[in-house]
């Protein structure tokens, strides 16, 4: 089979972003998919950076095969609200058209094509599905559909996606929402969560990681991986472990609200390479994030055999429960503070948590992931014809 596949990936500029995307695609190309990928880069947000980044390049996976990346260029408009329009219109137009451009330069046949989220990605492989006569499938990843897709773009009518035979839904949460959507509701769908690279996610010796970030081996440390945001939460975490006795925070990630004070150990970016060592290096993992798709945060943890304590709600309910973590109100400080007091007092329990957590990690594989969305596609196009 050959596909097409569209959306936001790594480059010489930004080269982990959408590192996830990329990793399914790999993972596609290594149960012997012959991959396209097309991301457009933007002139207007690169400038003169823009030209550091190939329009065409070959990467070569774990499993030795090709994946051929196109990235043509576009002007970006982002995503302003003038009134009741937003520029996200102009933007998305503009990613379309450079596509399409592409595509006819390739001249090539595909047997799918599959966008990565439902703006950028998503809108636009359902255009080439029409273009190329071919079945469109998109990843429904976004936290939330309304402030992603209907605040910036309007509410998705049956021409955007004309083309779409099915879509990926990364949690329960995201699946059911397609209920309400008038021009989604009856497309087929999976359940498809988010997985990891085993190879790189697992469990490694905590002395030395811990001796990679000069962390002191006798410290119970609380560990944070996420953009440094209110809706992950990385004060809320601060605040539950303000007085906490022999507590440590370490936190990954960059942003806004960069986490400061006399407990704190490690607060800033790691490389993507990096932060299965850091995972390591801590004792628990503490998420009270508000929102999500499907949080690779915390599907990445487990593998890495932590106990975690992350929030009680349905976008993460299909990865955690009581077996595996401790489930909190990620608005509640209180709560999130006797969680971690519990998993710092109580060895036993912590143990049991991270024995289920990596148990659970196991499932949830890219491997795994691919097969089933790559069923899922042949599935669905033969029921088509």
């Amino acid at each position: 089979m050959r596909a097409l596949f569209i959306g936001s990936y790594p480059n010489e500029i930004e080269p982990y972003r959408s590192v996830f995307f990329r990793e399914l695609v790999h993972q596609f190309a290594d149960i012997g998919v012959e991959c396209h990928v097309i991301s457009c880069v933007s002139r207007t947000a690169y400038k003169k950076q823009v030209k550091k980044i190939p329009i065409k390049k070959e990467e070569t996976t774990e499993g030795g095969n090709k994946v051929i990346v196109y990235h043509p260029r576009m002007i970006s408009y982002s995503a302003k609200k003038i009134g009741k329009w937003n520029t996200m219109h102009l933007t998305q137009h503009s990613i379309e058209r450079a596509t399409l451009k592409q595509v006819k330069k390739l001249g090539l046949t595909f047997d799918f094509v599959y966008g990565h989220f439902f703006l950028g990605g998503g809108i636009t492989a359902s255009k080439v599905g029409e273009k190329l006569g071919i079945p469109a499938y998109i990843a429904y990843g976004e936290c939330s559909y309304d402030t992603e897709v209907k605040n910036k773009f309007g509410e998705l009518k049956e021409k955007h996606v004309k083309a779409v035979k099915g879509i990926v839904a990364v949690s329960s949460a995201n699946r059911d929402d397609l209920k309400n959507r008038p021009a989604l509701k009856n497309i087929p769908s999976l359940l498809s969560v988010n997985s990891i690279n085993e190879k790189v996610f697992n469990v490694k010796d905590k002395i030395k990681c811990r001796e990679k970030f000069g962390f002191n081996n006798d410290d119970f440390i609380v560990g944070f991986v996420g953009y440094f945001i209110e809706r992950k939460g990385p004060n809320r975490v601060l605040e539950a472990c303000k007085g906490l006795e022999g507590v440590k925070l370490a936190f990954a990630g960059r942003g806004g609200q960069t986490p400061e004070g006399e407990n704190v150990i490690f607060a800033g970016p790691l490389l993507h390479e990096e932060v299965a060592d850091f995972l390591n290096a801590v004792d628990v993992f503490v998420l009270p994030t508000l929102n999500e798709g499907c949080c690779n945060a915390v599907v990445e943890a487990m593998a890495c055999k932590k106990a975690i304590v992350s929030s009680d709600l349905p976008f993460n309910h299909d990865v955690l429960n009581s077996e595996n973590s401790i489930l909190v109100d990620p608005k509640d400080i209180g709560q999130i503070r006797e969680a971690i007091i519990t998993l710092r007092d109580d060895k036993e329990r912590r143990e049991k948590l991270e024995q289920n957590a990596l148990k659970s990690a196991e499932q949830l594989t890219i491997n795994k992931r691919a097969n089933n969305i790559l069923d899922f596609i042949k599935k669905t196009s033969i029921e088509e014809e």
